[in-house]
């Protein structure tokens, strides 16, 4: 029985991958001619740090002094280029959908770590939150044990959240979704199979779409093993299982800190047809999004299923977290 089903496994796997081929020509032609429509901020380097900080030889040490310069460096950023450049723009109109994804760093600034006072910084982040405006927002390292976390988030407007513990859905360290749109199914939260050098988590929603004629929107939020490469690529896998198992034909979203550029996790979502928003728009990338100068946050698409418009796609300029957030609108009226 194994022998005879071998031949039709193969052939599914042809198809499936023609499928997928399908999807990218019909999503370029999608946005081809088009680009110019396609918003965005400017993709600016991040400016070299001073050479104080990189004559630090011992590697620690060096990476604190680099985190301790990084929102200056940012600022840098606002202070050579234009407010038009750097500025997140506002929805084009009340439909768009926006959506984000953002690692706070605990409510801290990019100097600080897990055990320091979060002074200032959580008023600073939650502004950033504010300024980003974002319907569906997805938030790594998220510590709830600031009592004003939920509070704050509901003044914003975000009625439904949804908080998964990294090393287990219980604890409160990890994940979180906020929506302002109500949820259409109930969320799924889930720890990892493979659990890596620590735990890790994700969490998946459903936003209806059907007053639109267009498949619902389906939003994924992770935070990648920071260590282990391999934990990576199985976290890339149980993710794209899921969706290509359980949401085949919606619109898929995958929003998350990767803690890789062109790692192996970012390859496999690409070999099983997963692009970057700044791709499938046809704009230019990020060039950082992190203080080690990567570009380690994203939001990547199923191009396969995807039936909506990106009516643009942006980097936030801030030091507030040793993160920038990274940022997508949707029309579903196009």
């Amino acid at each position: 029985m194994k022998i005879l089903l071998i031949p039709y496994i193969r052939l599914f796997k042809v198809l499936a991958m023609c499928l997928l081929s399908c999807g990218f020509i019909a999503a370029a032609d999608t946005y081809a001619g088009k680009k110019k429509s396609v918003k965005s901020t400017f993709m600016a380097l991040l400016p070299e740090y001073s050479d104080s900080v990189l004559k630090i030889k011992d590697k620690h040490k060096q990476k604190k002094a680099k985190q301790s310069e990084f929102k200056a460096l940012v600022e840098l950023l606002h202070k050579k280029y234009s407010k038009k450049q750097l500025s997140l723009p506002e929805k084009t109109h009340k439909d768009i959908i926006r959506v984000a994804t953002y690692n706070v760093h605990c409510w801290r600034g990019p100097e600080k770590e897990l055990g320091d006072r979060i002074g200032g910084s959580f008023a600073a982040i939650f502004e950033v939150i504010k300024n980003i405006n974002a319907d569906v927002l997805v938030l790594q390292e998220v510590e709830l044990r600031s009592p004003q976390t939920l509070a704050v988030l509901a003044t914003l407007g975000y009625r439904y959240c949804v908080f998964a513990g990294a090393s287990d859905t219980a604890s409160k360290y990890g994940n979180m979704i906020v929506s302002k749109v109500p949820l259409l199914t109930q969320p799924i939260k889930k720890n990892f199979s493979y659990g890596g050098h620590h735990s890790r988590s994700f969490i998946k929603v459903e936003i209806d779409l059907s007053k639109y004629h267009k498949k619902n929107l389906v939003f994924y939020g992770s935070h990648f093993d920071d260590l282990d490469g391999k934990a990576r690529l199985l976290e890339a896998q149980e993710l794209v299982d899921s969706a290509h198992t359980y949401d085949f034909g919606k619109n898929v979203v995958i929003g998350a800190d990767f803690n890789e550029q062109t790692g192996k996790a970012i390859k496999h979502l690409a070999s099983q047809g997963f692009i970057n928003s700044f791709d499938l728009a046809g704009i230019a990338q990020p060039t950082f999004t992190h203080w080690s100068g990567k570009a380690l946050d994203g939001l990547y698409i199923n191009r396969c299923n995807w039936n909506l418009w990106i009516d643009g796609s942006y980097v936030l300029y801030s030091g507030a977290s040793d993160h920038l957030p990274v940022i997508m609108d949707i029309d579903p009226t196009k």
